[in-house]
């Protein structure tokens, strides 16, 4: 559902709805941006201390457990392995 509206029609009340909204949203992104480059700044000093090579091992283990998804992401590994055994890659 699209709606439409004109400059000239948003009233003063929507107005700063909106500007609130615009201010939320760049305050909330900015937050996000921050603990993000944080977390990564974290897990490549785990990395380091654990002698891992990637710090994204550890980014990728936090994001299957966040999401729920280690069984969806070992059968799409097998899936892909499957497909490079196949086609001599593997």
């Amino acid at each position: 559902m699209s709606i439409a509206f004109e400059l000239g029609s948003i009233g003063p009340d929507d107005k700063k709805k909106l500007e609130n909204f615009i201010t939320i949203s760049l305050r909330v992104l900015q937050e996000i941006a921050d603990l993000r480059d944080s977390l990564k700044d974290q897990a490549k000093t785990l990395a380091d201390e654990l002698g891992l090579e990637k710090p994204a091992v550890l980014l990728k283990a936090g994001r299957t457990v966040f999401k729920s998804s280690l069984e969806a992401d070992k059968a799409i590994q097998d899936t892909v392995e499957d497909i490079l055994t196949i086609t001599g890659h593997a």
